[in-house]
């Protein structure tokens, strides 16, 4: 089955092998240096919003590779890039959907009833940067971008290695790794710290325990993309403006790098320049 038509009816799939090794490994210690400069504390992680407004991984997020993947998942050869965009270490949380409902008012698109709607295709691109299996998956409910119920179907874990692409629509229901019983413990120990560095000690300490555990901190890049129309710029400008918000900064136009990179494979950029202030 093409893969449009694999995102449509199940409003996920995943490319295998879009990354080579070695760009993974390159990438880890990107991400790791963004992270420890930018990150700011999230779902007992670290995690780096509006990361594409720094010029340093404008080769991945305008990678020939990950855009070809996003153009036959959406079955579209004009497509934009929304400026979503993160960078997450050891992140976990609830199901969800990425709409931006809960913290946008109308969310991302502004508008109601976006499952049945056509014109709301906005795709996000999970890069991975370790294997990932169990309950590192990332899990997701098929169907869901197409019905608003996050608790609606079986849950499907994405067993994925590092270099896949996992794309998904950003109405459909997932979820990241779940918070163990360990991680309640060090939540509760790390009320002893004042309130506004709990989040910070928090993440601190699971990734101590990784390293005792020997195990690798569970890094990955987020992006978004659509097709080139008016609800996947209404999607972008108000995605944009609630990341800054969470990253602390503003900005007043993407990298200069990351406009060439995309120009340069057919890609346009929404928020444009000089949109956000």
């Amino acid at each position: 089955m093409e893969p449009s038509k694999r995102l449509e009816r199940d409003g996920f799939l995943v490319a295998p092998r879009v990354l080579t090794r070695h760009e993974i490994t390159t990438l880890r210690a990107q991400v790791d240096a963004e992270i420890d400069r930018l990150g700011v504390a999230f779902g007992l992680g670290t995690v780096v919003p509006a990361a594409a407004t720094s010029s340093a991984l404008a080769p991945t997020f305008a990678h020939a590779a990950v855009v070809d993947a996003v153009r036959d998942a959406l079955g579209e050869e004009r497509i934009v890039f929304t400026m979503e965009s993160g960078l997450h270490r050891n992140v976990t949380g609830p199901w969800h959907d990425d709409l931006g409902t809960h913290t946008v008012e109308g969310g991302y698109y502004g508008t109601p009833a976006v499952h049945a709607r056509a014109d709301c295709r906005v795709v996000k691109v999970a890069i991975y940067l370790q294997d990932q299996d169990g309950e590192r998956s990332l899990c997701v409910r098929a169907g869901t971008h197409r019905r608003p119920d996050l608790d609606d179907g079986p849950v499907i874990r994405l067993d994925t290695r590092a270099g896949d692409v996992v794309v998904f629509d950003a109405r459909l229901a997932h979820r990241g790794q779940a918070p163990g019983r360990l991680d309640s413990a060090i939540v509760s120990a790390a009320r002893v710290a004042p309130r506004s560095a709990r989040g910070d000690v928090v993440a601190s300490v699971r990734r101590l325990r990784n390293r005792w555990c020997r195990r690798a901190d569970r890094l990955a890049v987020f992006s978004a993309f659509g097709p080139d129309n008016e609800m996947t710029e209404r999607y972008a400008r108000r995605n944009l403006d609630r990341e800054l918000a969470q990253a602390g900064h503003s900005v007043a136009d993407p990298p200069s790098d990351l406009l060439a990179r995309f120009s340069a494979l057919g890609v346009g950029v929404v928020p444009g320049p000089a949109v956000a202030v």
